[in-house]
């Protein structure tokens, strides 16, 4: 490639350049100070406008047309190219073959050009879940945009909204309380809902009301010193400061014992929790208790050995170690991503979900990083556009739609492969249909023997004026057809035949033998001609339909089309109507194509009705509760496999519609 030579025409041809077209971008000429103002290379500044550079014939100069960061040099990604100008006349051309930023659609192309594939405007819209989980942001699935929630589920919080997307609003949002400043209870750790209390004092209900947490109910407080417990009685920490009577100052009988606890009441007894005793000193003071109070449970309790599976907290459940089930984010990608923290060596630690086979929901299962790897939503069959959504039979997925290849011009044969400008796609070959003899005017519409298909017309070049002896050979006013040649209406070659037509149950018409029962061109008398797409049956001009498709008397199957001269069976692929394809999902009912995946009266299939109090879900009838998954009517509230939506795996248990993973749930 040649570096063109950013001159002026020689002085005096100023007409060439001055009253020349400007090039791309320069509606009208633009003003400049230097020729670094101009379009490098193809213009030069001249007494202040950018006008063509002169160039030779040889010449070829790079080019964009497009925005350039700051007005430097082009950043190429993506689809974008630049292109070429070429020397015309002495002055650069137009910019050819540069591709500049488009607009971003799914199909895995970077079409506007910037570091992003695939990438949708920050739109909002509705997945059609529940609660905070219906709030999503337009995203590409294969070839299709889906709504993709913003939100995961999420544990209940007072606010007068679903946050577990579960149909709910403030379910179990009620939370634990204790007045503040005041001793008795502590909240452990700070903002955690959770309280620690001492002796007989409790922690309260802030119940949860239109969103707003009330105020704090139900507490027991700490009593004003601890005094002499009555004879008999368990002596309590009344005054919730950790000791028992430390308040009494005569406690009778130096030696003497009673039963104490200053644990939180209801703990006594539970689990490693048990009451002790206390001596009356001879100052008439009671000693410490010596009971066994809760202590905060951990991992330790788990290891072999006596403390295995203690319940050292005293509240009856063994092991609950404090932070164990909560959510955590490991190390792992996609569904292993997200764990629940467990005891292991002594020690809670992020255990993840284990990794599984790759399945087509939206889903990283395998943990590799990559979603839905496996499936090829562009020309998956299966799960063409989007996971689930299968193409009819005898429709290919190609660029994530399904089509006919037998028929799709953009898609004949094979995906991908375009017929050609001008061409019809027939039985998946293209076809020429407006000179093709075998497919004339349209796939399958053969012409007769003898005939021509001249503009998508069978004709008899032998005698017709408009085509006489090749297509398009028209002959002058005046002039008749007669024996492929254009003669006058007297000639002998058109008053008369050179065979006996009589004998052979023909009559002749202008020089030749013809059969005026099936001649579409003499059609019950001699130049009288039938329409495009007509047929000449017994003497008439009669429709190519299903009556008479391709031939006289070949008449259609009830319910079937008469394609391109073909019978054809009503299906996906021509449903009503020659050529119209039903979608994924549908399926051909009565001459109309119709989603069978929620319709109640045409279920999976057309004319599979649901019974009373039955839904179609997913292409089968379920009964109430229940979604169709995988062709089987399954409870996502408890199905492992599907939990809270079809293909959703569950490594844990399925509780209403939630994996959870120990205690914790997702």
């Amino acid at each position: 490639m040649t570096r063109a030579r950013a001159t002026l025409l020689a002085a005096g041809s100023c007409l060439a350049w001055a009253c020349s077209v400007p090039l791309d971008a320069n509606p009208a000429f633009r003003g400049c100070e230097a020729d670094a103002d101009c379009d490098e290379g193809a213009e030069v500044c001249h007494r202040g406008f950018c006008v063509a550079a002169a160039c030779e014939p040889e010449d070829m100069l790079d080019c964009y047309t497009g925005a350039t960061p700051d007005g430097g040099t082009p950043i190429i990604r993506g689809v974008c190219r630049v292109g070429q100008r070429s020397c015309v006349d002495g002055l650069f051309g137009p910019c050819r073959g540069q591709v500049l930023p488009g607009i971003e659609v799914c199909n895995g192309l970077n079409d506007d050009c910037d570091e992003d594939i695939d990438e949708q405007p920050e739109a909002s819209c509705e997945t059609g879940q529940q609660g905070q989980c219906n709030q999503g942001q337009p995203a590409c699935a294969g070839a299709e945009i889906v709504c993709r929630r913003v939100q995961d589920p999420r544990s209940e919080v007072c606010d007068d909204l679903d946050n577990d997307c579960d149909g709910d609003i403030d379910e179990q949002a009620d939370m634990a309380c204790f007045p503040a400043g005041t001793n008795g209870c502590t909240e452990q750790p700070a903002g955690s809902g959770k309280f620690v209390c001492q002796g007989v004092c409790r922690a309260g209900v802030s119940a949860c009301t239109s969103g707003v947490s009330q105020e704090c109910a139900g507490a027991v407080m700490a009593q004003t010193g601890d005094g002499c417990t009555l004879m008999g009685q368990v002596a309590l920490d009344d005054d919730c400061d950790g000791q028992v009577d430390e308040d009494c100052s005569a406690c009778g009988v130096a030696g003497s014992t009673q039963g104490c606890y200053g644990g939180p009441v209801g703990t006594m007894d539970v689990g490693a929790c048990a009451a002790g005793a206390q001596t009356c000193l001879g100052d008439g003071r009671w000693t410490a208790c010596d009971a066994v109070t809760p202590e905060a449970e951990s991992c330790a309790n788990l290891s072999t050995g006596d403390d295995a599976a203690a319940d050292n907290d005293c509240n009856g459940v063994t092991d609950d170690i404090e932070g164990r089930g909560e959510p955590c984010v490991g190390a792992a990608q996609g569904r292993c991503a997200l764990g629940a923290r467990d005891c292991q060596s002594d020690a809670l630690t992020c255990v993840s979900p284990p990794a599984i086979a790759e399945l087509c929901n939206g889903v990283d299962d395998d943990c590799d990083g990559v979603v839905d790897n496996g499936f090829d939503l562009l020309g998956d069959e299966a799960n063409c556009g989007a996971c689930g959504r299968p193409c009819a039979e005898g429709l290919a997925c190609c660029n994530g739609s399904c089509v006919n290849t037998q028929s799709d011009g953009a898609n004949c044969g094979t995906c991908g492969s375009a017929a050609g400008e001008g061409l019809a796609c027939c039985s998946g070959s293209s076809r020429d249909t407006s000179s093709d003899p075998q497919h004339c005017g349209a796939c399958g519409r053969a012409c007769g023997a003898g005939r021509s298909c001249c503009d998508g017309v069978c004709v008899d070049t032998s005698r017709d004026a408009a085509h006489c002896g090749s297509c398009t050979q028209a002959c002058e006013a005046g002039q008749t057809c007669c024996q492929s040649g254009c003669r006058a209406p007297a000639s002998s070659f058109c008053q008369g035949c050179a065979q006996d037509c009589v004998s052979m149950d023909r009559e002749c018409c202008m020089g030749a033998c013809v059969d005026t029962d099936t001649d579409p061109s003499s059609c019950g008398s001699c130049g009288n001609s039938c329409d495009p797409g007509e047929l000449c049956c017994d003497g008439g001009c009669v429709p190519d339909d299903t009556a008479n498709c391709g031939t006289c008397g070949n008449s259609c199957a009830p319910g079937s089309l008469c394609c391109g001269g073909q019978c054809t069976p009503q299906g996906a692929a021509n449903c009503g109507t020659c050529g119209n394809v039903c979608g994924s999902g549908q399926a051909c009912c009565g001459g109309s194509c119709v989603g069978t995946q929620t319709n109640d009266a045409a279920c999976g299939r057309c004319d599979n009705p649901c019974g009373n109090g039955q839904t179609c879900s997913g292409g089968v009838c379920c009964g109430p509760g229940l979604t169709g998954c995988g062709g089987s009517c399954v409870d996502t509230k408890t199905n492992e496999d599907h939990c809270g939506a079809c293909n959703d795996v569950c490594s844990g248990t399925c509780i209403n519609g939630s994996c959870c993973i120990l205690v914790f749930c997702s």
